[in-house]
């Protein structure tokens, strides 16, 4: 074996090593945008989840529909589903994580802009 062969050999190895990465790359960005969509998503599902129990208590509690068979066994079910999303957590709390540094960071630069107008 030639000093030839062996730099094409090698030359081969490493352009495939880099396809193979930029491969992985974008692989690993379009999952994490399918599961950053999906964590909001989750979230919001268990916002309205959340509000559409709490309105159903109220509903329950009132004097009319107190007792009623169907709104109690409504608002089991509402429970359950809302206990159920709790398994959850920490899959729509990606979106809420990232949110609260951003926030942060805002605040960081916001204080720190009016500690620097004030000197």
């Amino acid at each position: 074996m030639n000093l030839y062969t062996i730099i094409i050999s090698l030359s081969m190895v490493i352009l495939i090593s880099i396809i193979l990465n930029i491969g992985f790359v974008w692989y690993t960005r379009q999952a994490l945008q399918r599961l950053m969509f999906v964590s909001g998503n989750m979230s919001d599902l268990r916002a309205m989840i959340e509000g559409f129990k709490n309105h159903l208590e109220r509903v329950y509690n009132l004097e009319n529909y107190y007792g009623d068979e169907t709104l109690s066994h409504l608002l089991e079910h509402a429970k359950d589903l809302s206990t159920q999303l709790e398994d959850y957590r920490d899959i729509y709390t990606l979106v809420e994580l990232d949110e609260q540094i951003v926030e942060e960071e805002e605040d960081d630069v916001e204080t720190e802009e009016n500690s620097q107008a004030k000197t």
